[in-house]
């Protein structure tokens, strides 16, 4: 139960951290908190074997994954003050409490399920200790050292045995695990709450060893209280009250009638006529502020007398309540019966022991706790080795299979030798490895040759599958330009004279031997290279690019010196019809054999051209000019398309541009919206848990109402049941009440019967008096009341009418 109400009141200092940040530390669990939740879970009930530890397994399996240092503690001899509390719990369990119990605070059925717990605590290898008293005294006292970084309980006591650190209410999903700290500096700082405040403030509101609190002191009247003591705390008070039990006397001071107008002293009238003292005027007096302060002494003491009221009024109920001054509860939380224990030591997860017990306890098959302890296994494998322990290794790693990204981090997934107590299920006994998937910074640490040899392995892998593609031979077209230009050069003759004393000579064209077109292809690009044809526009109507100021026969002779092997031909003489060897005939420049290489036709010179038998080539080259300007039309047109296309794809590129653009303005939007709906749902998140909160209360009280009006209910039927009883014994007396009735009729009838025949008797005997003489002596006359010798049956007799008459027939 802890302290009614804390959580609450501390609530504007608690936070919200991811699981992952307790990561490295060392935390104190409250075991039986934990025993308890698993117990009332609605989805485990009839369903798992024991669920305290179903659920202790798998707690202490993540958080040991998360790097969490776990301490439980168990529970010691419960304090004789919390009797009533354990009583009216165990009558909420069990049924109806025993009177001879009310006093008795073993935990006879509880320790025993503490034992399995630590049964299972030690096959997994994690320490626990047991406490004096209470398990969160422990856990505080441990937390107060320095012993462990923070204590795990949802009672609120920790606080009040010394804690510093509290975490409560996990949240243990997958994507995003959360848990609730509290701070005792934050509290004490940010709340103005120390520790003695908070135990007065158990006092007050209600704890395990006063359950009710001080009756009629609630939390506001507490926390005003709190706040008008001015550096002074609750058990400083209390001690001041229960020094002082004599009640004060204060003198009250009467509120006399105060004017409307300007809010002093006296009635409206009597300002008006006599005017205002507090005003200084001798007649009326003026308005003033509805802020304005009264000096008289009634409303000078207005705040002390209702802080004194309060703390007058909460006095009076505390010293009324019958456990005041409280002392054994104060010292139960201020004075610490623990005592320091020895060194936490971990140990390894022991597999077999861990088989054999899950299969006792919790009916679970060997192979499916070997599955479950092996990550426990491999990750305290990993911590050892990272630490530097020597010790004897259970696992041991083979090689790692692929990498993995699990929650977020990069991973390894590993391949490990099978442990020796390691089961598999009955399809896969053959099996002799086990693959787990351990952090990758982790694993480096531990085993960096078998990271290396991964990574080794991994580039060779990535250069042999390079080289196992063959690489695609790109292959030139020649341009049809080229190939025009090539044509119209190879028909050309460009003959030029070198040695400008050698003079003009005119020689007959002499056709040389056709050179091989891959062998004339360097001289051919290197005279469309010298064209610069790309200088050259082409949607002019005339050329407009000036040509290269040196003559193409240095040009010509500049390319071929640079070339390594240039490349010669052998002039034909059509007189002799033979091959002339340049070396013979030394009339042949340099240049002109250059030349003769090139072209087809030796008639080139400006004398040629001028003979008068000789063709004219003017036409033949505007021809070919034609056609070279045809094709150059054909490749502007083709450019122009290109250009075109170009253009349409340059539009296309920026239209998914802008769309591009006006998706990520979409998706800053929706990433704006999803951070508000984010808040919204943590508002929401945490409307749900106070209104969670406020239903636990709601919950309690309607259970409390529940066993009350079940106690109503078996009174009510033990009543129903002897106003049964007693129904069935007026029935029986009714039943004879009546058989009575009816037998006291049928006298009555007979009776009535009797009476009739006497009085017939009586006029038969008036009519015939002579008869008189014959009548016995005994006979007497009735209405004279009188009898002979029966005294019994005289009128006088105490018996009944109806019994007398009987009698006396009867004679």
């Amino acid at each position: 139960m802890g302290v009614s109400e804390l959580w609450s009141i501390l609530d504007p200092v608690r936070q919200c951290v991811p699981l992952y940040s307790l990561s490295g530390k060392t935390l104190a669990v409250d075991l039986s908190l934990w025993v308890c939740e698993a117990q009332h879970v609605q989805g485990m009930m009839g369903k798992v074997t024991k669920p305290h530890l179903r659920n202790l397994f798998f707690r202490v399996s993540s958080l040991t994954l998360m790097g969490v240092k776990l301490v439980f503690v168990m529970e010691g001899e419960a304090p004789r003050i919390k009797a009533e509390t354990m009583s009216k719990r165990t009558e909420m369990r069990f049924g109806v409490r025993k009177p001879a119990a009310a006093k008795h605070t073993s935990r006879g059925r509880f320790k025993a399920v503490l034992r399995e717990c630590a049964q299972l605590l030690d096959c997994l290898g994690v320490p626990w200790v047991t406490a004096a008293g209470e398990a969160e005294a422990m856990c505080a006292f441990l937390d107060s050292r320095g012993a462990v970084d923070g204590c795990i309980t949802n009672d609120g006591d920790a606080f009040l045995y010394g804690a510093r650190t509290v975490y409560r209410n996990f949240n243990m999903s997958t994507k995003d695990p959360q848990v609730d700290c509290y701070r005792m500096s934050s509290v004490r700082d940010e709340l103005g709450l120390c520790r003695e405040t908070l135990v007065g403030l158990a006092v007050f509101l209600g704890c395990d060893y006063i359950p009710k609190g001080v009756a009629g002191v609630g939390r506001e009247h507490t926390l005003k209280l709190i706040h008008s003591l001015k550096g002074q705390t609750l058990l400083q008070k209390l001690d001041e009250w229960s020094s002082h039990r004599s009640e004060r006397s204060e003198v009250t001071v009467k509120k006399v009638t105060h004017c409307l107008v300007c809010r002093h002293p006296g009635s409206a009238k009597a300002h008006e006529r006599s005017g205002c003292v507090c005003c200084r005027s001798e007649r009326f007096c003026s308005p003033q502020d509805y802020d304005s302060q009264c000096p008289c002494e009634w409303h000078r003491t207005e705040h002390t007398r209702q802080a004194s009221a309060l703390e007058a009024n909460i006095r009076k109920k505390t010293l009324a309540c019958e456990q005041f001054p409280f002392t054994e509860i104060i010292s139960e939380f201020l004075v610490t019966k623990d005592k320091p224990v020895q060194p936490f030591r971990r140990r390894k997860p022991n597999l077999m022991m861990m088989q054999a017990f899950a299969l006792e306890k919790m009916d679970w098959p060997r192979h499916y706790s070997s599955e479950k302890l092996l990550l426990l296994v491999t990750y305290t494998e990993l911590i050892n080795r990272t630490s530097g322990r020597d010790s004897h290794t259970q696992i041991e790693p083979k090689r790692i299979y692929k990498p993995r990204v699990k929650n977020g981090v990069s991973c390894f997934e590993v391949v490990w030798k099978k442990p020796d107590d390691y089961v598999f299920a009955e399809d896969c006994e053959d099996q002799t490895e086990v693959r787990t998937v351990e952090e990758e910074s982790l694993f480096s640490l531990a085993f960096p040759e078998i990271v290396q040899n991964f990574h080794r392995e991994k580039a060779e892998a990535q250069e042999n599958k390079i080289k196992k593609k063959k690489p695609k031979e790109k292959q030139e077209k020649p341009a049809d330009s080229h190939d025009a230009v090539s044509d119209l050069f190879a028909q050309m003759c460009l003959q030029t004279d070198t040695d400008p004393d050698a003079g003009f000579t005119q020689k007959p064209p002499q056709p040389e031997i056709p050179v091989p077109r891959s062998q004339s292809s360097p001289s051919e690009s290197a005279l469309i290279g010298q064209l610069h044809l790309s200088t050259i526009d082409w949607d002019s109507s005339s050329f407009t690019a000036s040509p290269d100021p040196r003559s193409l026969k240095d040009r010509i002779m500049m390319k071929n010196t640079r070339s390594p092997e240039p490349i010669r031909s052998i002039p034909f003489n059509p007189k002799t019809r033979t091959t002339t060897n340049p070396k013979q005939n030394p009339a042949v420049k340099p240049a002109e054999k250059v030349c003769k290489t090139v072209c087809k036709t030796s008639v080139c010179d400006s004398d040629t051209e001028n003979r008068p038998g000789s063709p004219k080539p003017q036409s033949k080259l505007k021809v070919k000019s034609d056609k070279i300007t045809q094709k150059s039309d054909i490749i502007t047109q083709k450019s122009d398309k290109i250009t075109q296309k170009s253009d349409k794809i340059t539009q296309k590129s920026d239209i998914i541009t802008q769309k591009s653009d006006k998706i990520t303005q979409k998706s800053n939007i929706i990433t704006n919206k999803s951070n508000k709906i984010t808040q919204k749902f943590d508002k929401i998140t945490q409307k749900s848990d106070k209104i969670t909160q406020k239903s636990d209360i709601i919950t309690q009280k309607f259970d409390k109402i529940t066993q009350k009006s079940d106690i109503v209910t078996q009174k009510s039927d033990q009543i129903t049941n002897k106003s049964v009883k007693i129904t069935q014994k007026s029935d029986i007396i009714t039943q004879k009440s009546d058989i009575i009735t009816q037998k006291s009729d049928i006298i009555t009838h007979k009776s009535d019967k009797i009476t009739q025949k006497s009085a017939n008797d009586d006029q038969t005997r008036i009519k015939t008096p002579e008869k008189e003489s014959f009548r016995p002596a005994s006979r007497v006359q009735v209405h004279h009341g009188t009898f002979d010798s029966d005294s019994d049956a005289s009128v006088d007799s105490p018996r009944p009418l109806a019994e007398r008459l009987k009698m006396r027939f009867a004679k």
